[in-house]
């Protein structure tokens, strides 16, 4: 969206129009590549044939009702190419918009890879037992605020965390545990350690992955704490 308005702001200079053809054609393949990418890594091994063949049709599919509404908005409303090229790109980004507040997992994970790969170097080891589809428990040690965004940055499923209510009500951070789908938690609150226990259990039963930090606090010394009995209770099947 951001090359197609760049591409219609450049016009009066063949150098710009080209560099932004090359940007623009850059950032169609750096969407539709892992789309597809996608598509097969989620899909069950019978029924991977349907489900590209499915994605070809909708992409001719696609690329037919992209002709006529181009033909229409030329031929009939007498709209010039660098408007409708502003219009396409506007549009691209409205949809943007839209794609990433119904599905934020993906924007999520992109941005906390990029964050936490940029400031360290990272080393992932037995990322093959973390299955791709399906509910999994990750029970982790806790050694600084930074473990949650290096376990949701090292994992290739959207994470849902529990975390400490009094952290998930900061009206800093709020929006981003909401955004996030994090369960809070309380480390006094009888009723609330319950639901929220309760309320990981839904998300297992659900497909989803959930994260617990099982010490219930912060290593301050980096020694491991013993764990605490919550990850057991979400795990019981009852």
């Amino acid at each position: 969206g951001l090359c197609s308005i760049l591409l219609y702001s450049a016009t009066p200079s063949y150098l710009q129009v080209s560099m932004a053809l090359v940007l623009l054609g850059f950032s169609g393949g750096l969407f539709i590549v892992p789309l597809y990418a996608l598509v097969q890594q989620r899909s069950q091994k019978e029924e991977k044939g349907k489900l590209m063949a499915t994605a070809n049709f909708l992409g001719t599919a696609g690329v037919l009702l992209a002709s006529a509404v181009l033909w229409s908005f030329r031929d009939l409303l007498q709209i010039q190419a660098d408007r409708i090229v502003l219009i396409f790109g506007l549009f691209t980004l409205v949809a943007t918009l839209y794609i990433m507040s119904i599905l934020p997992d993906f924007l999520i994970r992109f941005s906390l890879w990029i964050l936490t790969h940029t400031i360290y170097r990272i080393r992932i080891v037995g990322q093959e037992h973390v299955p791709f589809r399906g509910p999994a428990l990750l029970v982790c040690n806790h050694i600084s605020h930074v473990d949650g965004l290096l376990v949701a940055a090292c994992v290739q499923r959207f994470i849902r965390f529990m975390v400490y209510r009094p952290y998930y009500e900061m009206k800093l951070f709020h929006w981003l545990f909401r955004f996030m789908k994090a369960i809070p938690t309380s480390g006094r609150n009888r009723r609330e350690i319950v639901e929220s226990l309760e309320q990981a259990r839904a998300e297992l039963h659900q497909g989803h992955v959930v994260c617990i930090f099982a010490e219930g606090t912060i290593s301050r010394t980096g020694n491991l704490f013993p764990f605490k009995r919550g990850f057991e209770k979400i795990a019981s099947i009852h």
